[in-house]
């Protein structure tokens, strides 16, 4: 069943580019991190297609989501259907960002309305159902000097609830997760990991865990600079954003074939 408009306030669209000159090209919509806001999106360069990103203002809100992860993404698919351009989409997101996308892409299939022709994950680890996997391993987050106590505190919760809505999608849902029913998913990884970064990521092998999936569920994997929390630092987003560049291409191309 849709999720009717506005039935969740505080889940908002915005367009964070806008390129008349590539009007006909798929629009990408990025989907937020764990802190449920977009900020980062915006310091990418020219995608040549409009961007739209999903942020949740909602997240730090123990109570708004009973249904987690699924429900967020049942709740975006009736924002994109109400408020963004119809025709083929592009899905994608940082982090947390990629699963929910993920989670979108399933429940669009088959929709001639908004078409998915794939879903790009930045940096996405398929999730751990006991600990939050990769939580534990992150570094003190950098306020910046204008974050007030009360922002530090909402963003600590929505990351809290991320991870939390994460593990539970782990724990329910792999056995609904039919890659026939999906369209191709493309990996931008970190080439600089944390816990994982050893000779198996060198040689290419390791896909953030996704590989105890299914050892071909990615269409294509694409590395980029930096680790799970540097990748839109200013020494790493250029080459961040054009691996989202070259992925929204391969799966243009996927599409024509």
């Amino acid at each position: 069943m849709a999720v009717p408009k506005n039935s969740f306030p505080g889940v908002i669209s915005a367009l964070i580019q806008d390129d008349p000159d590539f009007s006909e090209q798929p629009p990408l919509v990025l989907i937020h991190d764990g802190g449920g806001a977009t900020v980062n999106y915006y310091y990418l360069g020219e995608l040549e297609r409009q961007v739209w990103g999903i942020s949740n203002e909602k997240l730090v809100d123990d109570v708004a989501w009973p249904g987690g992860l699924r429900q967020l993404a049942r709740a975006y698919v009736d924002l994109v259907l109400s408020e963004l351009p119809h025709g083929p989409l592009i899905f994608g997101g940082w982090s947390v960002g990629g699963l929910i996308a993920l989670e979108m892409a399933k429940i669009l299939a088959g929709n001639a309305q908004a078409p998915v022709l794939g879903v790009v994950m930045l940096d996405t680890y398929y999730p751990s159902a006991e600990d939050g996997g990769r939580n534990r391993d992150a570094p003190p987050i950098e306020w910046g000097e204008a974050t007030t106590a009360e922002s530090k505190k909402a963003t600590l919760k929505s990351l809290k609830n991320s991870a939390k809505f994460s593990q539970q999608w782990a724990r329910d849902g792999q056995d609904a997760l039919d890659k026939a029913k999906l369209p191709p998913v493309v990996l931008l990884r970190a080439s600089q990991s944390h816990s994982v970064a050893d000779a198996e990521m060198r040689r290419g092998a390791n896909t953030l865990g996704w590989e105890n999936l299914q050892p071909d569920f990615f269409a294509h994997v694409l590395d980029v600079p930096g680790n799970h929390y540097t990748l839109f630092t200013v020494e790493n987003v250029d080459d961040l954003t054009e691996g989202l560049f070259q992925a929204c291409e391969l799966l243009e191309d996927m599409e024509e074939a």
